[in-house]
């Protein structure tokens, strides 16, 4: 018999809803699974009514987890925390699909096993439909698996669904990656690779909070093109003020470090600035190369969170005037 399986997810990410549902359609055709989201309402149905009865009738219930996912108030404080609840009294499995990079380690979420491999995120893999086919694999398997019952659950801590920090909080209090090396040591390349690849990830995730947090006239867009690269866009009602594409690794710019380029067209080109891995007495660090125009010190070694500081004034630098 198909398990019934509720996908929560927040309406800006319709297009990853798509891909999901298209890669788990063969799963609906093979009856293992029957999908419910909003979708299948109609024009006059009780839509909190609707969703929560579909949810306490769902066997197990996918998270489409992006930043826009936990900043929604609906999707975390009325469909996660039931979805939470059922899981905890062995009534339903809850399953986080990691769609985009975002802090989903720091809600609860954290405590289940995430999908696609190590929950990492599905827009940073470089063959997106290898990272969709594994979320089919594991919702295949998640509908195959049998629920705990409430008297093995009984005596399992408790888990609190707690809504996430703000993106200012979350990157003051979050672990700063380091990587850290013996004074007097030349660096690795696969050192140098590790820490410009794992800065850039920061970058991303400090971009794609920082425009999910915008409110008022301004608006946002960051759309992840592939591992490597990703664009920002502001509006400001509705026009278009600034935009750019961030990019690493690839062809001449970006090549040894994390290049920005003043448009958000993908192109990898041009830059207007680079952060280039540089050793320094306390390890791996940025240094800016163009940042003199622009009021910084190109002396200055810069931590990953600083570097993505640094980048995201270039882009608002003419909200200013």
């Amino acid at each position: 018999m198909a398990r019934k399986l509720f996908i929560s997810y927040t309406h800006h990410d319709a297009d990853l809803m798509g891909e999901l549902r298209a890669h788990i359609r063969p799963l609906e055709r093979a009856g293992v699974v029957t999908p419910w989201f909003d979708g299948y309402l109609i024009p006059g149905d009780e839509f909190d009514r609707k969703v929560r009865e579909a949810l306490a009738e769902s066997d197990f219930i996918a998270a489409l987890v992006t930043a826009r996912f936990l900043d929604s108030d609906y999707c975390m404080d009325v469909e996660m925390e039931e979805a939470i609840r059922r899981h905890q009294q062995g009534l339903a499995r809850v399953v986080p699909i990691i769609a985009k990079p975002c802090r989903w380690k720091l809600t609860s979420l954290s405590d289940l096993l995430a999908t696609p491999t190590d929950g990492k995120a599905v827009t940073t893999w470089a063959n997106q439909d290898q990272a969709w086919d594994i979320v089919a694999q594991a919702i295949e398997r998640a509908a195959a698996a049998t629920v705990e019952s409430p008297s093995v659950v009984a005596n399992r801590r408790p888990v609190e669904l707690r809504k996430p920090q703000t993106p200012e909080v979350a990157r003051r209090s979050a672990p700063r990656t380091t990587f850290s090396i013996p004074k007097s040591t030349r660096p690795t390349d696969q050192q140098k690779d590790d820490f410009r690849h794992e800065a850039f990830e920061i970058v991303a995730d400090a971009f794609e909070a920082s425009i999910a947090a915008l409110e008022g006239p301004v608006a946002g867009r960051f759309r992840r093109l592939d591992a490597n690269r990703f664009t920002a866009t502001l509006y400001r009602e509705g026009q278009k003020i600034a935009g750019c594409t961030v990019f690493t690794g690839t062809g001449h710019f970006g090549a040894n470090g994390i290049a920005y380029s003043g448009n958000d067209n993908g192109e990898t080109n041009s830059m207007n600035e680079d952060l280039f891995v540089e050793a320094g007495e306390e390890g791996l660090s940025l240094r800016a190369t163009m940042s003199g125009h622009f009021g910084g010190d190109r002396d200055r070694l810069l931590t990953p969170e600083e570097g993505a500081a640094q980048l995201w004034n270039l882009l608002t630098d003419r909200l200013r005037y």
